[in-house]
Formats: structure tokens, C-alpha cells, sequence
């Protein structure tokens, strides 16, 4: 994209230079680029104007936005801010205050409307953040309603980013990084959603199948990312066959999850307790065999010995009330 200065050639094709023509132009949105704007910007408030509108604000303040290129922008980058930083580097923007803020949000709504297609950070945020506000809320909702509406809103948002997890974020600590700069949502959002859809599947079975799922494409997705962090989306799959009464399959995972990762506690604890204490749709408990796989923990070199031990005796009582 060229830089449109003030003595630059009008882009609305007067013939004029810029600071003859457009610039010296005002509306009620067109405001020139001297004036200043004395409040927050919002995206609903932008959301009101057509693509033409802030196309042509986005004129006045230096930036000779051209649609090809801008397409070709949100393919290289991840969010509406990463844009305007390349923005303010290329162009001589005029904007200041409040309105440097138009700048960034305005890609956002463009975004949406000329690639809807290509997920944007903001958009996912949002969404992660609407969960967790799902989760907070004081209405008169039982818990698990709230469990299902936020794992709905977050199972979006994971659908929403997935184009975007390319074959170089081999784990979500590098997509966290590359695609939100670093802040903590996408990882959070991931570990909360494995566990509020076991939540969730207390009330409707439905959402232990989309915890199968979604553990899976987790780790389909990211082989790399943090130790304890797939072995928590591996146990929650392993876990969930229980829950549904798949107990072989059951067997299964939870026999692969401790040949994989032989020196950590849960894996061991977690597949012991799902006969120790049966989960979701019937099936035999077995407290012999509960016992045997505690002990196979005592077997190996694993650390908070005392966590098997204390299932253990946890194990003696149960069996003791029968």
C-alpha cells in the first residue's frame, strides 16, 4: 500500500490533492483528520457504518486502504492489532487519541465482513471470553446449564480458530504465543473446556462424546505442547470411555496414557478409580482390580507416593462398608 499524504492525489478521484478535497470534508461520521475525538471507540458503534464509511475514515486518516491487499493481510497476520502495527509503519497516520483505537477495531469489523472465513484473534476472544462470563453469571441458572451454554460457546471458539492451526504450532503454548501474543486465553480456555464438558456430561452424555473429541483434536493438533498439559486431555479421554460405558476402549487409553508417561501418579490414579468409583452409565465395579492398578504405581518410580497410598486406604473402606 502507497502512503496517502496531504499533498498526495485524492483517492475519490477529483484530481485534487488530498488536503484540497477529502480531508478538509466533514459529516457526521467523515470527521477531518484536526478533529479530535473525545471518547472510546466501540465496535458496536462501528459495526453501524457501512464498509464504504470506514473505508473512507480510514482515508482521511492517512491509510490507503485497498481491498486486494487488505485480503492478502489477514491471511499473513493473526489479529486486527498485528495489522494496524504494519499499518503505522507503511502509512503516515494522522489519527490520535481515541481515534488510534478506530484504526485497529475497524480491521476487526472489515475483517469479519470481507473475510469471514479467516478467523481473527479479537473475534475468538471474545468468545472465550463470553464463556467464562456464561460460567459467572447470577441468574437463576443451575450450574450445569451454565457448564453446557459456556462449553457450547468455547467448543465455537475452538472450531472457529482451528484453519488457523497450521502445521508449524505443534503446541498451544506456540499458538498462544503466535496467535495472542502471548496472553493466556487459548491455553486456558482449552484446559477449563476439557474440564467443564466432564461437568457438562454429568447432566447430557452429549458433551462426554464432545469431550472425546475435542481431547482428541487437541492432541491431534498439539504433540508438542506441555507434558502435563496432554496428559491431563489423554486421562479426560480415557476417563470419558468409562463414562460412557466403553469400558474396553476405556482400558485402552488409560493403558497407552501410563506405557507413555510410566513416572506420573494420575494416570495410574485415574484409571484405578473409574473401578474403585464407576462413572456415567453402569458397569461392574471392581475393587480387586482398582487395587491392582494403585499398586502398579508403587511399582515404578513415581512421585506423591502418599496420593496412591491414601487411594488405597480410601479403597479398604469402601470395601469394608460392603
Amino acid at each position: 500500500m502507497a502512503k496517502l499524504g496531504r499533498n498526495a492525489p485524492c483517492l475519490c478521484g477529483s484530481g485534487k490533492k488530498f488536503k484540497k478535497c477529502c480531508l478538509s470534508k466533514v459529516d457526521p461520521f467523515l470527521s477531518s483528520a484536526a478533529e479530535k475525538r473525545n471518547k472510546h471507540w466501540s465496535f458496536r458503534e462501528i459495526e453501524l457504518f457501512s464498509t464504504t464509511e470506514i473505508i473512507k475514515k480510514l482515508q482521511i486518516f492517512g491509510i490507503a486502504f485497498e481491498q486486494k491487499q487488505f485480503l492478502q493481510d489477514v491471511e499473513t497476520y493473526y489479529s486486527g492489532e498485528d495489522i494496524a502495527k504494519h499499518w503505522h509503519e507503511t502509512h503516515s497516520i494522522t489519527a490520535q487519541g481515541f481515534d488510534l483505537d478506530f484504526i485497529w477495531m475497524s480491521i476487526v469489523v472489515l475483517w469479519n465482513r470481507l473475510a469471514p472465513n479467516i478467523p481473527n484473534s479479537e473475534t475468538a476472544y471474545d468468545l472465550i471470553e463470553h464463556g467464562y462470563d456464561l460460567l459467572k453469571e447470577k441468574q437463576n441458572k443451575s450450574r450445569s446449564s451454565k457448564e453446557m451454554d459456556a462449553c457450547k460457546v468455547w467448543l465455537k471458539a475452538w472450531d472457529y480458530l482451528k484453519p488457523r492451526f497450521s502445521k508449524d504450532l505443534t503446541s498451544i503454548e506456540d499458538a498462544e504465543k503466535i496467535i495472542f501474543n502471548d496472553m493466556p486465553s487459548l491455553c486456558n480456555m482449552c484446559q477449563d473446556l476439557e474440564m467443564e464438558l466432564h461437568n457438562a456430561g454429568i447432566e447430557d452424555f452429549v458433551f462426554i462424546e464432545k469431550r472425546i473429541q475435542f481431547t482428541q483434536e487437541f492432541c491431534q493438533h498439539f504433540p508438542n505442547s506441555s507434558e502435563l498439559t496432554l496428559h491431563n486431555m489423554r486421562r479426560g479421554e480415557a476417563e470419558s470411555y468409562f463414562f460412557l460405558g466403553r469400558v474396553e476402549e476405556g482400558n485402552q487409553a488409560f493403558e497407552k496414557l501410563i506405557q507413555d508417561y510410566p513416572n506420573n501418579i494420575w494416570g495410574y490414579i485415574g484409571w484405578a478409580d473409574m473401578y474403585h468409583w464407576p462413572l456415567g452409565k453402569a458397569y461392574n465395579r471392581d475393587y480387586d482390580r482398582a487395587e491392582k492398578i494403585y499398586k502398579m504405581a508403587l511399582q515404578v518410580e513415581v512421585d506423591d507416593r502418599e496420593d496412591v497410598l491414601e487411594r488405597l486406604k480410601d479403597l479398604e473402606k469402601s470395601k469394608s462398608k460392603e
